[in-house]
Parts: C-alpha cells; sequence; structure tokens
C-alpha cells in the first residue's frame, strides 16, 4: 500500500500542495490500482468505463471523481458480486484493511458494491464528507442504455498504463446529457462544457432517452433547462471536486455556450 504523503508527487504541484483534496487523491490513486487490476480480469469483457472517473482518468478533465460506474453488458448480479470479490481481495492482498457486505441494498437498475477502508482517516483541512469518516469507494455496473461497440482507451496516470474498454466518445457525451437533462447535477453542466467542446453526441443515444435527434432539438432542450436552473446554487454542489475551486464558475455561461454551439 503507498504511503498517503507520497501520493503527493503523483500530481501536479498546484493540486498536490492542497489538504483539502488528499481524499480525493487517494480515491483516484485506488481507483487506478483496481482498474489495472480489472484489465486483467475475465470480466473485462463485459465492462465499460464510463462517468467521471472515464472523464478523469482518459479524457484529462480537473476535477475528481467519487465512483467507478461501470456499463456491464450482460453481466449477470453473481457476476458482479464475483468480479467485486475478487477486487476485495486484490486490493487486501496490496496491504490494504477492505471491508465489503456482500448483501448490500442493490438499485432499482444495476449493482452497487462498497469497500469501507476503515483505516484511511482523514482529519482537519480536508472536505466535511471525508472528515473523521470511514473511506468509501463505490462500485457501480449497470446494464447499457443502448448498444454500442467498445473501444479500447490508454488509462495514463498515477504511474499507471494500461488499456481498458469504454464508450466511443460521441456516446459517453450523449450519456452526460442524459444525465444532465435527467438530474442536472452542477457536475453535469461542468462536465457537458469539456466534452461538448471535443465530441458532437450521439443522437441515436438521445433518441431513444429522451426523443431528442437532432443539434437543435438538443439546444432547444438544454437551453430549456437552463432557464429553469439555478445556476449559481449548481456551482456549489461541486465545486469541492475541482482542482481549482473558481472554475465552478464556468457553467454560470452554459447558456451562451449552447446558443453559440
Amino acid at each position: 500500500m503507498i504511503e498517503l504523503d507520497s501520493i503527493y508527487d503523483l500530481f501536479d504541484p498546484a493540486v498536490g500542495g492542497q489538504d483539502a483534496l488528499m481524499p480525493y487523491m487517494v480515491k483516484a490513486f485506488i481507483h487506478c490500482q483496481i482498474l489495472e487490476f480489472l484489465s486483467h480480469n475475465p470480466h473485462v469483457s463485459k465492462l465499460s468505463l464510463i462517468g467521471g472517473t472515464n472523464l478523469r482518468l482518459v479524457g484529462g478533465i480537473d476535477r475528481f471523481s467519487e465512483d467507478l460506474d461501470f456499463d456491464c453488458n450482460g453481466m449477470s448480479g453473481s457476476e458482479f458480486l464475483s468480479m467485486t470479490d475478487s477486487v476485495v481481495q486484490y486490493l487486501s492482498r496490496c496491504g490494504y484493511r477492505v471491508e465489503s457486505v456482500r448483501k448490500e441494498r442493490q438499485p432499482a437498475t444495476g449493482s452497487v458494491r462498497s469497500l469501507y477502508f476503515p483505516h484511511l482517516r482523514f482529519s482537519g483541512d480536508v472536505d466535511e464528507g471525508y472528515r473523521d469518516a470511514v473511506f468509501t469507494v463505490k462500485i457501480r455496473g449497470r446494464e447499457p442504455a443502448c448498444a454500442y461497440d467498445t473501444q479500447p482507451v490508454f488509462i495514463r496516470s498515477m504511474g499507471y498504463f494500461f488499456p481498458f474498454p469504454a464508450p466511443p466518445m460521441e456516446v459517453l457525451t450523449a450519456m452526460k446529457l442524459s444525465a444532465l437533462l435527467s438530474r442536472a447535477k452542477g457536475r453535469d453542466f461542468y462536465d457537458a462544457l469539456f466534452l461538448l467542446q471535443r465530441s458532437e453526441p450521439s443522437y441515436a443515444f438521445l433518441e431513444g432517452a429522451h426523443g431528442i435527434g437532432t443539434k437543435e432539438q438538443l439546444r432547444t432542450s438544454l437551453l430549456a433547462l437552463v432557464d429553469r436552473t439555478d445556476l449559481e446554487k449548481k456551482r456549489q454542489d461541486f465545486e469541492h471536486l475541482l482542482f481549482d475551486k473558481s472554475r465552478s464558475g464556468n457553467i454560470l455561461f452554459f447558456g451562451q455556450f449552447i446558443e453559440e454551439w
């Protein structure tokens, strides 16, 4: 198990020097360890890395991710449990003390496994959600919302370099826009700004999820969302994940971005 202090050195000094971000830096390192292990696991053929961890480790977005999210194509609940059991065993061999409940309450769709690290405690100038609390990593899986072929992407982070299956960029972008339209979290606005500067979304995905089949329909839906959303309030719910909190203000210009997009 890596010493906590050495994790600082894996980040740019502007990030590694922020004590408040230490829990997220530790979590990012453990995410990499888990993903590198799973890249050699028999279940990897059914996995696709999605969500904020994909954006951070593959896309290079300047915010941390809290959970590991996967599309699990044809993976049963028992297979998910077996896979996460192997993750617990691997982390234990790495020197971590890991605890997990095998019969965890599951969401209506998909599967989740929470891994607890009781020896990892943080105090002082850290996010209050981690201060003196049990450190937790969640692994979540779900059936894909639409069929797509994965593609190998290379994760180059935290001293690791390995391939992992992931959605094409246009599908990942559509997933994020679907999440934005459904739940409108502050991080969704931020991630959408990041992705839309790099890729068009898959309209086949958006058509199936929201009945949005064209760019103009998407623009109309997003602008309507902006009109009914307090973006000043939304910026506060994810700024703790950012390398630079001041960048949370970028979402205040989401409407202008969409108008010109």
